[in-house]
């Protein structure tokens, strides 16, 4: 088994687009669903998912929205 002695490559700069699902794609998306089915919910952070990744923000209005069909006020930022 090989081993590596040294690490040469710098290390990758934080993903802060996702082009998965881009953000103004996922803006369109919650106003063509309209006024009172489409919210748009905004996770300050990086990475191609925003539950589980230490935002108690964006995990508790998911946990509402699931266990008790809460659904978050249009528009909320969370960090």
């Amino acid at each position: 088994m090989l081993r590596l002695l040294r690490w040469t490559a710098a290390a990758a700069a934080a993903l802060l687009v996702d082009p998965a699902t881009p953000y103004e794609g996922a803006r369109r998306m919650a106003d063509e669903l309209g006024r009172g089915v489409g919210v748009e919910l905004t996770w300050k952070g990086e990475g191609h998912g925003a539950y589980g990744n230490g935002s108690d923000c964006v995990d508790s209005a998911v946990d509402a929205y699931l266990l008790n069909g809460t659904v978050p006020k249009d528009g909320t930022v969370c960090s």
